[in-house]
C-alpha cells in the first residue's frame, strides 16, 4: 500500500473540483485496462451513475459476477460538494488520500478509493 497521499481536489478551487473529478472519471472509463462492473441490482436502478459522476453511467458497466477480480471499489466522496446519495450508504476513507467516501452496501469486498486517486494511480501505472 502506498502511504497517505495528498487529496488531488485540494489543489483546485471549488468551482473546478467537480470538473476535475469528471475528467478523471472519463479517464478511468476510457482506459484500455479498465473493466468496470456493478451489481445487477444497481444496474437495474433508473438514471443511476456511480461515484456521483455522469461519466460513470450504467451503460458503461457490465454486471459484476462473483469471483470477478476487484482491484478497487471507486466510490463517491461525501463532503460539501458531494451529498449523501442514499440514506443507507456505508462509509469509508480513500486508501490514498483519506477523503471520506460513501458506497452502496452491496459492493463487493475490496479497497475503497476516490475517483481522482484511482485516476492518479492509473496514470502512474501507464507511464
Amino acid at each position: 500500500m502506498i502511504g497517505r497521499r495528498s487529496d488531488v481536489l485540494s489543489d483546485y478551487p471549488l468551482a473546478k473540483r467537480l470538473a476535475k473529478e469528471q475528467e478523471d472519471a472519463k479517464y478511468i472509463r476510457d482506459h484500455p485496462e479498465s473493466s468496470m462492473s456493478a451489481s445487477k441490482a444497481s444496474l437495474k436502478r433508473d438514471n443511476n451513475t456511480w461515484a456521483g459522476v455522469a461519466a460513470f453511467a450504467a451503460k458503461h458497466f457490465r454486471p459484476y459476477k462473483s469471483g470477478d477480480k476487484v482491484d478497487f471499489i471507486v466510490c463517491a466522496r461525501i463532503d460539501l460538494d458531494h451529498p449523501l446519495y442514499f440514506k443507507d450508504n456505508k462509509f469509508a476513507e480513500c486508501i490514498d488520500c483519506r477523503c471520506q467516501l460513501q458506497y452502496r452496501p452491496d459492493v463487493p469486498k475490496g479497497e475503497k478509493i476516490c475517483v481522482c486517486c484511482c485516476a492518479r494511480r492509473m496514470r502512474e501505472e501507464t507511464k
